[in-house]
């Protein structure tokens, strides 16, 4: 197995990629965008991708509410959070923070990677001036 992820900055600071926050039923909603490189798409054999995490800190009316990873142009996982996903899960708490289906979320299928893994974000902000910190994102191969 091998892991491999990068760090970024705050969800307004370097590092980022996202679409700029819309409204939604009196919310504000912004997707983020996260790239995990692989080995060359001409070797072989290709990797196979087991799980996926993300580390990140939000303030009290913030909430992740749907990931979708991607390999390329195919959607390969959507996992929603009726619930929503928050709190201070930064990597601050070194390994402990690495939990299942907070931070941690398995790809069944161990589906095999073309081209590089896309994973994308969905937050919801309470109301302006929410935030959420991203300090780490990555993947986990077979």
């Amino acid at each position: 197995m091998s892991t491999v992820g990068r760090s970024y900055g705050t969800a307004d600071g370097p590092g980022r990629v996202f679409l700029n926050p819309r409204i939604f039923g009196g919310g504000y909603v912004s997707f983020y965008q996260f790239v995990i490189p692989v080995q060359s798409i001409a070797d072989a054999p290709r990797p196979r991708l087991e799980s996926i995490y993300i580390l990140y800190s939000t303030t009290e009316n913030t909430v992740i509410n749907r990931i979708v990873t991607f390999d390329g142009p195919r959607s390969i996982g959507i996992l929603d959070f009726p619930n929503g996903l928050s709190g201070k899960h930064d990597g601050t708490g070194g390994m402990s923070d690495i939990i299942e289906n907070t931070t941690k979320f398995n790809i069944t299928g161990n589906t095999e990677i073309l081209f590089g893994i896309g994973i994308s974000v969905r937050v919801a902000f309470g109301s302006a001036g929410e935030q959420i910190k991203f300090t780490s994102a990555g993947a986990s191969f077979v």
